[in-house]
């Protein structure tokens, strides 16, 4: 314990050493320059990465729903039941002499 706390203060007085030359400070404004008001910021970063995320998720949504939409059309251009059925259902479309009622849920 006593080794580690004479590292940190003979690590602590270089910094306050070199916390005085030119080349510190220059190095210190072009870090803050980077991580602060630079266009590509660290906030920035953040908020491109997420935007990044979200449109992965979305991609991925989109591709399962084509997947289910292409699975869907195949079905009702080979079948002709599914076709009427789907028609019904969906337009609420009827033959000649039926009634359609529709119900609807609150």
């Amino acid at each position: 314990m006593n080794q580690s706390a004479a590292f940190f203060g003979r690590l602590f007085q270089r910094l306050r050493q070199a916390a005085g030359t030119k080349y510190f400070i220059v190095l210190a404004i072009a870090l803050v320059w980077m991580l602060v008001f630079d266009r590509y910021n660290l906030l920035s970063q953040k908020k491109v990465d997420k935007q990044i995320s979200e449109y992965t998720k979305d991609i991925q949504y989109y591709k399962e729903s084509i997947k289910e939409l292409d699975y869907e059309k195949a079905r009702l251009f080979s079948d002709d039941e599914a076709l009427e059925q789907y028609v019904r259902e969906k337009y609420y479309m009827k033959k000649a002499g039926e009634d359609v009622f529709v119900i609807v849920e609150e």
